[in-house]
């Protein structure tokens, strides 16, 4: 099997069981037997675990990058681009979690690297969140108060307590509740 194809069903597979599971709650085994590989394949491409979570962390990261980068619909859709992409890679997908809340979680019981590539995880969306809010009151659509730093800071905090809330429950209209409150707070005239 071409290595590339494996290394990258390994990334996927990897960040799909993190998503369901977190960090400790999955091993090589678990993404071995999903792959129909050997568990000594898996260590071939990630000596340990936390190189594996690591790069997981950062092609999503990198996605994540590109999704905002391509973004050029208007702020107040690029929000709502924003919610569904959110939601079509998180609950509406088998029940997971955000990759970066659900490792976030786990912070007293990971490795310093994977906590240095959550937080740059959090800058990648944040950073996002920013230029779509600086755009939204540069254009006089986003009526909201705080600095836009804050107000991305609340944003996020708040997808993530959704998101935890609504799994927790089985209940995902925690989450659309949570976006439809951003939204009328942010559009407040």
């Amino acid at each position: 099997m071409n290595k590339n194809i494996v290394y990258n069903q390994l990334i996927e597979v990897g960040t799909s069981l993190i998503q369901q599971y977190g960090f400790n709650a999955f091993s090589f085994k678990d993404l071995a037997v999903q792959l129909g590989i050997k568990t000594s394949s898996v260590h071939y491409y990630f000596p340990t675990k936390i190189d594996f979570v690591c790069k997981v962390v950062k092609r999503y990261s990198e996605n994540m990058e590109l999704f905002f980068q391509n973004l050029s619909n208007g702020p107040d859709i690029d929000l709502a681009l924003f919610f569904q992409k959110i939601t079509e890679t998180t609950l509406s997908a088998e029940n997971k979690m955000c990759l970066g809340g659900i490792l976030a979680s786990e912070m007293l019981s990971v490795n310093q690297a994977v906590q240095e590539v959550v937080k740059q995880l959090f800058i990648v969306i944040e950073n996002g969140l920013i230029k779509i809010l600086e755009q939204g009151k540069a254009e006089n659509l986003f009526h909201f108060t705080e600095p836009v730093v804050t107000m991305a800071h609340i944003i996020v905090s708040n997808f993530e307590g959704a998101l935890l809330l609504a799994r927790l429950y089985h209940d995902p209209k925690r989450l659309e509740t949570t976006f439809l409150f951003i939204k009328h707070y942010i559009f407040k005239t």
